[in-house]
């Protein structure tokens, strides 16, 4: 059986007593279509703006109850979620590849990402939420507890569809919150598979509510729960153009934000460096699902010392890599999420090449729209590119000659979220980490994201952090109370 079947097979048992999921004749549908073919995988029930009400309506009766329940209990019912879903891990991968069109090597990655995420949530309901001490007035106690903020509304993006749901969701849960979870409109079947597996585990369906939109819907979902003073708490993983709206459409209730935004990541190679695992490195991270993900290299800086060898086996690299349909045995870079995406990128390399940049490689042009072919550009300082973030198969790399410079290049940048550098030399790496203003950097390494890991930015580049062992707090609220 195909990939491709697979995933429908598994879609299907899905969806199988599921109409409120599937567009009826005649109404508001979003279509759900397969990036590297074109071809349509499903046709979705829009949710009305009278029915998002409900749902909170719902959300919020179900989380009072659900935050009574003791710790062990959500613990218990997160953890059979998590087995759930591992029972069907591949399933899941294969759907995550058939609607975002990622390799599926990096599909499974994700959805192994996803399990820790819930396991994490899990394990961290038995820590204690507060802490007493002698207080400030003579004979009282000082106690500080933690608690559910309440309902919380989730907006996550279509590049990673399945682990930025359970980086929200399972540790909301797991503090006792309820989430209504809005996810991007090209890949909501990941999290209606992930729903699904949560209500066969026990989560209320009244406590973990799915609102499919479309592009059109997703301001009419954030009107909604941004006027309704029940919902405590937004969670958005995407652009920090959108990210700013939400932080201004906040201030009319005080909602509280986590938001994890854009990034422009600076890939710093050291005159020292490690060339192979240099070169690997650069590669794995400007490639990983074409060049779509938030902490990709956006700027690849290398040390003039080095700068023609790197180049040269950079680009063998790239070109040995093999570009198509994920579900193709050895591919490493998958089609772009759609047109729009495609239409972007184009006109980043049109500015590319009108500010002189020299391309030093292209790929051959992909067999449709989808699969833009990979390229690495020789970049110069005033580059206006270094303040853009890419979203594509596109590396610019650019040449230093001293470490204080390449410092100020990479921090001239209004985001910081994810940084890198190669080096042998500890001392200067760390000196190099402590200088860059951003909130996650990797030395020798770009797989940085993990369930245990504080993960977030600073600047523009988003409020608070998810994930760590803080996870369920940024979920909570503080409650000071003073016993006399």
């Amino acid at each position: 059986m195909s990939g491709a079947c697979f995933a429908l097979k598994f879609l299907d048992t899905i969806l199988h007593g599921q109409s409120s999921w599937m567009a009826r004749d005649g109404a508001h549908a979003l279509s759900v279509d397969d990036p590297a073919t074109g071809a349509l995988i499903a046709s979705l029930a829009i949710t009305t703006k009278a029915q998002i009400c409900a749902k909170i309506d719902q959300v919020s009766i179900a989380q009072a109850l659900w935050a009574e329940m003791t710790a062990s209990a959500r613990q218990n019912i997160l953890r059979k979620w998590h087995d759930l879903a591992q029972k069907h891990e591949g399933e899941l991968a294969a759907l995550l590849t058939l609607e975002q069109g990622k390799p599926l090597s990096e599909a499974k990655a994700e959805i192994s990402s996803s399990l820790k995420n819930i396991l994490w949530s899990a394990g961290l309901c038995e820590r204690k939420n507060g802490y007493e001490e002698k207080s400030h007035i003579n004979g009282a106690l000082n106690e500080v507890h933690y608690e559910p903020v309440g309902v919380v509304a989730a907006i996550t993006p279509w590049n990673f569809p399945s682990a930025m749901i359970t980086r929200k969701v399972a540790p909301a849960l797991a503090a006792g919150c309820g989430v209504i979870l809005k996810p991007a409109e090209d890949t909501p079947l990941s999290a209606i598979a992930l729903a699904k597996l949560a209500y066969d585990a026990g989560i209320p369906r009244g406590l973990f509510a799915l609102v499919i939109t479309n592009r059109e819907g997703a301001a009419e979902f954030s009107d909604v729960v941004f006027s309704d003073k029940r919902v405590r708490m937004v969670s958005f993983t995407g652009s920090t153009a959108i990210g700013k709206t939400l932080i201004a459409s906040s201030a009319q209730n005080v909602t509280k934000l986590s938001l994890e935004l854009g990034g422009n990541a600076p890939f710093i190679i050291c005159a020292d460096a490690d060339l192979d695992k240099a070169v690997e490195g650069a590669f794995a991270s400007k490639f990983r699902n074409a060049g779509q993900t938030c902490i990709c290299a956006n700027r690849i800086y290398v040390h003039a010392d080095i700068y023609d060898v790197f180049m040269e086996r950079f680009v063998a690299r790239v070109r040995a890599a093999k570009i198509g349909n994920g579900f193709e045995d050895g591919v490493e870079i998958g089609p772009l999420i759609n047109e729009r995406a495609q239409q972007n990128v184009q006109n980043f390399i049109k500015k590319l090449d009108s500010e002189g940049a020299q391309k030093i490689y292209a790929a051959q042009p992909g067999l449709t729209w989808s699969f833009l072919p990979p390229m690495v550009y020789a970049c110069a300082e005033d580059c206006s590119a270094t303040q853009q973030e890419i979203f594509g198969p596109i590396a610019c790399v650019y040449k230093f000659d001293s470490y204080e410079d390449v410092v100020q290049k990479a921090n001239e940048t209004d985001y910081g979220l994810a940084a890198y550098i190669y080096a042998k030399d500890s001392k200067l790496s760390t000196g190099l980490a402590k200088a860059l203003q951003f909130g996650m950097v990797g030395i020798n390494e770009t797989r940085i994201s993990d369930a245990s890991i504080p993960f977030g930015g600073v600047k523009q580049s988003g409020i608070g952090r998810e994930g760590g062992y803080d996870s369920l707090k940024n979920f909570m609220v503080t409650k000071f109370i003073c016993k006399a």
